[in-house]
């Protein structure tokens, strides 16, 4: 009886001995996978109704991964995993700045494709102080531009997406504003560059503008604004200092309106381009002529035989700015509305213009309409223009004809007689 009972005991000890997971000890067969719960991991046994565990410990977790980065607005989470088990637990991690991942996504060119950017500034050189305000659009690859002084606008000029100015300027900020060099004040959500953290960008006329102080906040991910101060040294013995802000709003939703650019408007009214072109005139209520241009020669209209007279009638066209034209996809044109210049009392009102490129890729002028009002007196003038650079005049008018036929009584209430200007305003 002895020697069975010591062979039973023998036979556990040897069995317990082994550490083997897959084996019968008396009743038990244990899993081969883990059992869980948010503190132990274990072995439980396969048999129908019985509790027995085998290797129970506490999770033994890693240093955790950062699972969903934090920003501004929302907590992170920090995932842990057992390296036994494969538990995992979370905890929530404060912000505490972009991660470096963060910032180089909001700072690279790609954040910045469609975007509204609002560039104000001041820069004091020799004691005079000059502010400016200028607001750049990026939409898909199309990028405009318009800036206001004392309330009005001004150009509105075409640039590159890397060459637009303040896009630019910014760009080269992040680029040389390192992660680093940040310091994040949680309170007042300001990234503050470190002191040695400056920029000196000279322009193309020799003007050295050293920037510093930089101060950078994001919305979540994206950019919101950049501040900068700055010193000015020309070069020459002129010296100053500046400020500048950039704001950027409107991610993913800008809109770049279909712009006259100030450089495809001087084109457009260029007139030594008219010195071969067909154009038909309705000025009032009277019949549409067609009159030619070719090689100094005029055809049509009643006009005496010098273009420089029928061209003249469109003058006021260059005392226009670019930036006053919208447009109006309705007609495929542009419209400048209002007053858009005055002489004498005379008004020119409401220009529409169309535009088409040729087949050379020149922008021209396709269709003209506006009022002229003097008094109470409005007349709407309409032209189009055909056939640049391939018009032939086979019977040129006479000189010193004078008699506009269709444009001699157009009760504008100027004098016309002597041609120098089809507008009703005489330059």
């Amino acid at each position: 009886m002895k020697r069975k009972i010591l062979a039973v005991v023998l036979a556990a000890c040897m069995c317990a001995g082994t550490g083997m997971l897959l084996s019968s000890c008396g009743s038990h067969t244990f899993k081969t996978d883990w059992e869980k719960d948010a503190t132990h991991h274990w072995h439980a046994c396969e048999d129908a109704g019985c509790g027995e565990v085998s290797e129970k410990a506490e999770h033994t977790f890693d240093e955790g991964q950062i699972t969903t980065e934090a920003t501004d607005t929302a907590q992170g989470v920090k995932t842990y995993t057992c390296t036994v088990c494969k538990q995992t637990k979370t905890e929530a991690v404060t912000f505490n700045g972009l991660s470096l991942s963060q910032y180089g996504a909001a700072t690279e060119t790609a954040a910045f494709q469609n975007v509204t950017v609002t560039q104000e500034g001041t820069e004091t050189v020799d004691g005079e102080t000059v502010s400016t305000f200028l607001i750049t659009k990026l939409d898909g690859g199309k990028y405009s531009q318009a800036g206001t002084a004392a309330g009005q606008v001004t150009e509105a000029e075409e640039e590159d997406a890397e060459s637009t100015g303040a896009v630019r300027t910014a760009l080269l900020f992040f680029t040389a504003i390192k992660h680093s060099q940040l310091t994040y004040n949680a309170d007042t959500k300001i990234y503050t560059a470190a002191a040695d953290c400056q920029i000196a960008v000279t322009d193309n006329d020799g003007v050295t503008r050293t920037y510093k102080d930089f101060k950078l906040t994001f919305t979540g991910s994206q950019v919101s604004t950049v501040e900068a101060a700055y010193t000015v040294d020309n070069g020459a013995g002129s010296t100053g200092t500046g400020t500048l802000k950039l704001t950027f709003a409107a991610y993913g939703t800008t809109a770049v309106a279909q712009l006259l650019y100030s450089s495809t408007y001087a084109e457009v009214v260029d007139f030594s381009n008219f010195g071969n072109v067909t154009l038909t005139e309705k000025i009032g209520d009277g019949s549409a002529v067609t009159v030619m241009i070719d090689s100094g020669n005029v055809s049509g209209g009643g006009y005496p035989n010098d273009p420089d007279v029928v061209i003249s009638s469109f003058s006021f066209l260059t005392e226009i700015s670019s930036a006053k034209y919208t447009y109006d996809a309705a007609s495929d044109t542009y419209v400048a509305s209002g007053v858009c210049y005055e002489k004498d009392g005379v008004r020119i009102e409401n220009v529409r213009i169309g535009l088409a490129s040729d087949d050379s890729d020149t922008m021209r002028l396709v269709s003209l309409e506006y009022d002229v009002v003097s008094g109470s007196v409005t007349q709407h003038r309409a032209y189009t223009f055909t056939a640049y650079g391939s018009t032939v005049v086979e019977e040129p008018n006479s000189d010193g004809d004078g008699d506009q036929g269709n444009n001699g009584d157009n009760g504008d209430n100027d004098d016309n007689d002597d041609n120098d200007d089809n507008s009703g305003i005489d330059d």
